[in-house]
């Protein structure tokens, strides 16, 4: 007699399991995590999922199914380099010419998807002159108390600063221009050269 329970009990298992496998909504959408015997639901990425250019800025709006703002991972070169970003959060894009858009979660061996409207996201070549970067540079020196210089924004880690004929490279100016700040010692840009790749700034 048991051995006919166990066996109902198996066959109903296996059944259940099997059918689960088609009736459950498509793996675009909703996954199952299993985790120590339990079974749990979890967000997951959106297919539709739409991006913005703007600005030389990329933001993605729609990315998981249930409108979390979880981190994912995004690359704008057909997948050979992924950044990481959270939905409705701007993250700058210099100097991208076109934009091959992908997404996925955070992990190993998980699928992307690629977006499904194409966006235009051309802002150039990223250069110190450009107004984007010539701007985020002059911020920083009118205050360069507030943070230091973001290479990856302004573009700049090859180029060296002048003062009164003196080079700085960019990875020293940072401490350079805080330090003389404290000191009521201020600068402006005076011009920026990009075939030599210097950065004059004149003392105000």
């Amino acid at each position: 007699m048991k051995n006919i329970v166990y066996s109902i009990v198996g066959v109903t298992v296996i059944t259940l399991s099997i059918a689960s496998t088609f009736l459950l909504p498509d793996s675009e959408y909703e996954k199952l995590c299993v985790s120590g015997g339990e079974v749990s639901m979890h967000a997951s990425l959106n297919t539709n999922f739409t991006a913005k250019f703007k600005d030389c800025e990329i933001t993605f709006f729609d990315v998981w199914q249930d409108n979390s703002l979880e981190e994912f991972l995004f690359s704008n070169d057909g997948g050979n380099s992924w950044i990481s970003a959270k939905p409705g959060i701007s993250v700058l894009q210099n100097g991208v010419s076109q934009c091959d858009i992908w997404i996925k979660e955070i992990g190993d061996n998980v699928r992307p998807y690629k977006i499904k409207k194409p966006i235009n996201c051309n802002c150039g070549p990223c250069i110190p002159s450009n107004i984007d970067q010539y701007q985020i540079i002059e911020d920083f020196v009118s205050n360069p108390t507030k943070a230091y210089l973001s290479f990856n924004n302004c573009c700049c880690q090859d180029y060296s600063f002048s003062i009164n004929g003196n080079e700085i490279s960019s990875i020293l100016i940072s401490l350079k221009l805080h330090v003389d700040y404290l000191n009521n010692i201020k600068y402006s840009i005076n011009s920026v050269d990009d075939d030599n790749k210097i950065i004059y700034l004149v003392r105000l």
